[in-house]
C-alpha cells in the first residue's frame, strides 16, 4: 500500500495532466479556425476566381491572356503570422495545407514559366489553338469512279495484281448441300474459355459463317454463272490475276468438298476474261517437302498448257509459273531446301517442274527460314495489321530492303479490312474495321510506297474473315443484322480497287 501523502499527489499530477490536454485541444482548435481557407488563405481564393472569371470570358483564341499567364511572379502579400503558436508547432504543420510561403512562391514561379513557354510555342504555330474534330470520309473513290459506267472487258488486267480467290463454296442445287456458308464455330484453343462462347454450325441461307452478306447469296463455286460474275467483278476490279485456293484430287479442308475437277473450268472462264490463274497451295494435314513436289508435278503437268496459266520472269530470264505456299513454315527450312535449292537429288531447279515458290512471312525470324528454305520470295497474306510481323504495315519498308538484298520478291497482301467472330467469336481483338474504305485505302498506300512487283489483295472472296472484296448487301435475320458496304454500294470496293490498281505501275 501507498502511504496516503503519495497517493494524494498522484490525484494530483492526473488532474494537471487532464487540464493541460483539455487547454491544448483548445489551441489546437483555435489555431485550426485562424489557418482555415476562409482565413488569410482566403487571399489564394480570390485570386482564383478572379482568374477563372477572366478565363472564362476569353475565347479560345485568347486562350493563354489573364492574369496567370502574364511574365513575371504574382505579388502574392505575405501571410500574417498566426496568434498563439509557434512556427514549427506541430498543430500548424498538421492542419495548414502550405506552411512555406517560398514554396508556394517557386511553384507559382514554375508555373507562370510552363505557361509562357505554351504561349511562345502557339504564337509560333497559331493552328495549335483549334481544336483538331475527326473528319469521318463516306467514301474514299474519285467522282469519275463513282460514275463510271464502264464494262469489265474496258477494264485493263493489270498482271502485277493477285487477288486470293476461293473456289470451296457450296449450296444444295448444285453441291446437295451447303459447303462453307454453314462454318463451324471454331472453339477456343483453352477450353475454359471455350465454354464462353457459341458452338455448332451455321444454318443458311439466313445464317451463314460470315458477318457480310453475299450479294450473290449462297451460291456455289462451281456455277457457271457464278463463275463468270466473280470473274467479270475481278476484271472490273483491274485484277489481272486469281490465286486459287487449292488442294491436291480428293483432298479439302474440313469445311468443304474436294474442288480440283472445276479447276479448268474455272481456268477456261478466267482466259475468256483476260485473267491468268495461280495456284496457293493449302496446307492440307500429310503435306510434306515430298507431297507438295508433286502436287508442283501435277499442276505443271495438268494445267501448265493451258492460257490462263500465270508464269512470272525468274531471275534467269525464264518464265515459270508461281505457287504461293501457305502456311510454309509447317515444314522445316531445310527441308523445303531439298527441292528449292541445286544439288539435291529431289531438286526442282533446272527441271520442267521448276518455278517461283513464295513462303508465307509471318515473324521476323522468318527471314533466316526463307533464305535457308531456298524460296524466290514471299507474301504476307493477313489483313490484319499487327497481327503479325509479316502483316505489319510499318515492317513493309524493312521487309523489302531485306528482299532487294537477298534478290528475293516481296510480295504485300492488302485487304479491305478483317471480321471473323461470326466463326471465331473469340477472336475480337484482331478486328479491323472497313472505316467506309479508309483501312483499305491506307493498306493500298503502305503496299504502293514500297514499289513491290507484285501486290496479292486477301481476298476477292474470303468471306469467313470479312476480307472480302465481292459485291455485298445488306442482310437481316431475327435479331441479327450484318455489315454491309454503306453508305456506298455493293461494288464499292471493286471500285476502290480499280482505282489503286491504276495508279499503280511496278517497277520493271
Amino acid at each position: 500500500m501507498f502511504p496516503r501523502w503519495l497517493r494524494s499527489l498522484r490525484c494530483f499530477a492526473i488532474s494537471a495532466i487532464i487540464i493541460f490536454l483539455f487547454g491544448c485541444m483548445v489551441a489546437i482548435i483555435k489555431v485550426t479556425k485562424e489557418a482555415d481557407i476562409g482565413g488569410p488563405l482566403a487571399l489564394f481564393q480570390s485570386n482564383d476566381e478572379e482568374r477563372r472569371k477572366a478565363n472564362k470570358e476569353s475565347d479560345n483564341s485568347d486562350l493563354l491572356k489573364g492574369d496567370l499567364h502574364r511574365r513575371g511572379i504574382p505579388n502574392i502579400p505575405k501571410l500574417k503570422p498566426l496568434k498563439n503558436v509557434r512556427h514549427d508547432s506541430k498543430a500548424q504543420r498538421l492542419t495548414l495545407p502550405f506552411r512555406d510561403i517560398d514554396s508556394i512562391r517557386q511553384n507559382l514561379q514554375n508555373a507562370t514559366y510552363q505557361k509562357d513557354r505554351l504561349k511562345r510555342k502557339l504564337e509560333r504555330n497559331p493552328e495549335l489553338v483549334k481544336k483538331k474534330k475527326k473528319v469521318v470520309r463516306l467514301s474514299f473513290l474519285r467522282d469519275d469512279l463513282i460514275n463510271d459506267e464502264r464494262e469489265w472487258g474496258e477494264v485493263p488486267a493489270n498482271p502485277a495484281v493477285h487477288a486470293f480467290y476461293y473456289p470451296w463454296y457450296g449450296n444444295p442445287d448444285n453441291d446437295g448441300g451447303y459447303r462453307h456458308w454453314n462454318h463451324q464455330y471454331l472453339p477456343h484453343w483453352n477450353k475454359e474459355t471455350a465454354k464462353k462462347w457459341p458452338t455448332g454450325f451455321h444454318e443458311p441461307p439466313d445464317d451463314i459463317g460470315s458477318n457480310f452478306y453475299p450479294d450473290l447469296g449462297c451460291y456455289s463455286s462451281k456455277d457457271d454463272a457464278v463463275i463468270v460474275e466473280h470473274m467479270r467483278q475481278m476484271r472490273f476490279a483491274g485484277i489481272g490475276v486469281l490465286v486459287i485456293s487449292w488442294y491436291p484430287p480428293g483432298q479439302s479442308d474440313e469445311q468443304g468438298k474436294p474442288s480440283d475437277k472445276i479447276m479448268s473450268r474455272i481456268m477456261d472462264i478466267a482466259n475468256d476474261h483476260g485473267l491468268k490463274v495461280s495456284f496457293h497451295s493449302e496446307p492440307y494435314k500429310t503435306r510434306t517437302e515430298a507431297t507438295f513436289a508433286d502436287d508442283v508435278r501435277y499442276i505443271i503437268d495438268t494445267y501448265s498448257s493451258h492460257p490462263a496459266m500465270y508464269k512470272h520472269k525468274s531471275k534467269s530470264g525464264t518464265l515459270l509459273p508461281v505457287f504461293y505456299v501457305y502456311d510454309s513454315y509447317l515444314v522445316n527450312a531445310t527441308h523445303w531446301a531439298q527441292l528449292f535449292r541445286r544439288g539435291s537429288s529431289a531438286s526442282l531447279r533446272g527441271t520442267q517442274y521448276d518455278g517461283i515458290f513464295l513462303g508465307l512471312f509471318v515473324e521476323k525470324q522468318h527471314r533466316s527460314e526463307i533464305l535457308r528454305a531456298g524460296f524466290d520470295g514471299f507474301y504476307t497474306y493477313f489483313a490484319s495489321t499487327g497481327f503479325t510481323h509479316g502483316s505489319t504495315w510499318t515492317q513493309w519498308k524493312p521487309l523489302q530492303q531485306f528482299a532487294r538484298q537477298q534478290d528475293l520478291l516481296f510480295v504485300p497482301s492488302v485487304g479491305p479490312g478483317y471480321v471473323d467472330t461470326r466463326v471465331r467469336p473469340w477472336n475480337g481483338m484482331n478486328t479491323k474495321w472497313r472505316e467506309n474504305g479508309a483501312y483499305y485505302d491506307n493498306a493500298f498506300k503502305a503496299a504502293l510506297s514500297v514499289k513491290p512487283v507484285i501486290i496479292s489483295i486477301t481476298s476477292f472472296n474470303e468471306w469467313h474473315e470479312g476480307t472480302q472484296i465481292e459485291s455485298a448487301v445488306s442482310h437481316r435475320y431475327g435479331n441479327f443484322t450484318y455489315l454491309d458496304y454503306a453508305p456506298n454500294q455493293p461494288d464499292y470496293y471493286l471500285r476502290l480497287t480499280r482505282q489503286h490498281v491504276e495508279s499503280y505501275r511496278p517497277p520493271t
